[in-house]
């Protein structure tokens, strides 16, 4: 009997991970590697609510000019979605760089590209 219980409480252990919540991207506006013809705004979607506060965007050419103006900003009825208007100077390749503070404080960082015709 003792082995049964043993093994049971070891089965439901090994079953069990603990949660991690992470501000994951999920979705772009550009999409990553599209070509669109000059966007006015960044849109990106992520998988959990942000706070913006903490939150970065920065897109750049390939000169390393910044195409963004200003700061995040919240996407109204979407608490985990951020936009950053764009004001791009020359088409071509745009890297795009993203920092995400979840509203649980867990951190994420990532970057794509796009191109701008």
């Amino acid at each position: 009997m003792k082995l049964r219980i043993i093994a049971l409480g070891l089965a439901f252990l090994a079953g069990a991970h603990p949660a991690f919540a992470h501000a994951h991207l999920l979705r772009s506006q550009p999409a990553a590697g599209s070509t669109v013809h000059a966007p006015k705004a960044l849109r990106l979607a992520f998988t959990e609510a942000l706070d913006l506060a903490f939150c970065r965007v920065t897109v750049t050419d390939a000169a390393g000019d910044n195409d963004a103006t200003g700061s995040p900003q919240a996407v109204v009825g979407h608490p985990n979605e951020m936009a950053v208007a764009l004001h791009i100077r020359k088409p071509g390749k745009l890297t795009v760089t993203w920092q995400a503070l979840s509203t649980d404080t867990h951190k994420t960082h990532g970057s794509f590209s796009f191109t701008a015709d």
